[in-house]
């Protein structure tokens, strides 16, 4: 279906004059990382539409770097199912969902914000300034005092 088309993409990919990736990718023609004479090439890009996706090479590629941490953005969970399927997958490689499935009862809150610990955890850095930009926040004075428990019960009772 895609066959009429190919020249004229290339033709629009040519002008759009792409530059290669800041970052690195993997490339679904190929099965391994882009180089930055394909990434340029319009009849590359003509290829990416007609040819078969490698996508479980594309896995096999990204798996040989342990400790990564694949994010599934978007609805349904395909991508990380596909991922823990891996024969090469460890225990170190972490898939993760950024939008819980339709029969899971957790608030989308709870499920992003879980996913996110997940991701600290695992230790990658989190733009925490950015997290918080839009909050409003308050100092509050505490005692200079440790807190008994009558002092607790009474600021419930008088916030």
């Amino acid at each position: 279906m895609m066959e009429p088309i190919l020249s004229a993409f290339s033709e629009i990919v040519k002008q759009a004059a792409p530059k290669p990736p800041r970052i690195p990718i993997v490339s679904n023609v190929t099965g391994t990382w882009i180089t930055p004479d394909e990434a340029t090439d319009p009849g590359y890009w003509a290829r990416h539409l007609r040819h078969t996706v490698r996508f479980s090479d594309c896995l096999q590629e990204l798996l040989k770097e342990h400790n990564r941490v694949f994010l599934e953005v978007g609805p349904g969970q395909t991508f990380t199912v596909l991922i823990n399927q891996q024969p090469s997958k460890t225990k170190e490689h972490i898939a993760l969902s950024s939008i819980r499935h339709p029969k899971d009862q957790s608030s989308d809150e709870a499920f992003v914000l879980n996913t996110l610990g997940q991701i600290w955890l695992a230790g990658l850095p989190i733009d925490w300034s950015g997290f918080y930009a839009y909050e409003n926040r308050h100092r509050l004075v505490l005692p200079t005092y440790p807190l008994s428990k009558n002092d607790i019960g009474s600021m419930r009772e008088n916030p």
